[in-house]
């Protein structure tokens, strides 16, 4: 009789295996399906806005600054 209570015991720890493998895998599903049905709905992405060049100086602005570190003795 002992045998048979452990048989039937681990039967069921198996069922409840193969049970929440089954959820496990129609939640995947429903995650993939949701995220192809987000992906057919919205337009594909915008290009990145196109910046106007910057303006070029006719003069660089580097004699402006103030030297630092050991030029600046």
């Amino acid at each position: 009789m002992h045998a048979t209570i452990i048989q039937a015991l681990s039967q069921e720890r198996i069922r409840e295996w193969h049970e929440q493998a089954a959820t496990d895998r129609l939640l995947k599903e429903a995650r993939r399906a949701r995220r192809a049905a987000r992906r057919a709905e919205v337009p594909q992405p915008r290009k990145p806005a196109q910046r106007p060049a910057p303006e070029v100086l006719d003069e660089p602005q580097v004699q402006d600054r103030q030297p630092v570190g050991s030029r600046a003795a």
